[in-house]
């Protein structure tokens, strides 16, 4: 409902998967707009509003259930940017 994928036995590593995915393409366009010229501010106020918005939304719904490993997956994510 909220577009959290929570499995049947109530892990979210596909949503994680998810996230991880779509922040690795974010951040290629990222990069693409910092090459064409976009300023260090407004890069990070675009990265706050795409990368830590998507990775943050419904966190409290999905955050209880999430392993180890997918955390270290979503911290490597906020490291890369």
């Amino acid at each position: 409902m909220l577009g959290v994928i929570i499995g049947d036995d109530f892990s979210v590593g596909q949503h994680v998967q998810r996230l991880v995915t779509s922040s690795a393409q974010t951040h290629y366009a990222l990069r693409v707009l910092r090459c064409h010229g976009l300023n260090t501010a407004a890069l990070q106020h675009v990265y706050r509003a795409t990368i830590v918005a998507c990775l943050t939304y419904a966190a409290s719904a999905w955050r209880g259930f999430i392993k180890e490993s997918e955390c270290q997956c979503i911290d490597l994510v906020m490291d890369r940017a």
